[in-house]
């Protein structure tokens, strides 16, 4: 199963604006993709100028689908696009696959 792993950085004094947008982008998500797993993950510490934030996305294995497509991919960076004015540099996504012998 493909899941995504998208981190950025976000400056500190934009973090109370980011926080409401990525989870309204999340849920809008869940919404056409009802079996959707959206998280959003901040790393500790993570409180300074410049924080490090995580959005995590994956599909459970009774979706029957290999995980998170490459039309879901699309999907979610085009929903991305509106963070662009909270987020400071690139935001950069990693595919991983849970290891089946687990």
């Amino acid at each position: 199963m493909r899941e995504l792993f998208i981190y950025y950085h976000v400056p500190g004094d934009k973090a109370a604006q980011a926080g409401p947008a990525v989870r309204d982008m999340q849920s809008r998500l869940r919404a056409e993709w009802p079996m959707l797993q959206a998280r959003l993950l901040l790393k500790i510490g993570a409180v300074d100028a410049m924080q490090t934030w995580m959005e995590t996305y994956a599909m459970p294995a009774e979706s029957g689908g290999v995980g998170i497509g490459a039309d879901l991919q699309t999907r979610i960076a085009s929903a991305a696009l509106a963070l662009a004015p909270f987020i400071e540099g690139l935001r950069h996504v990693e595919a991983f696959a849970v290891d089946a012998s687990a």
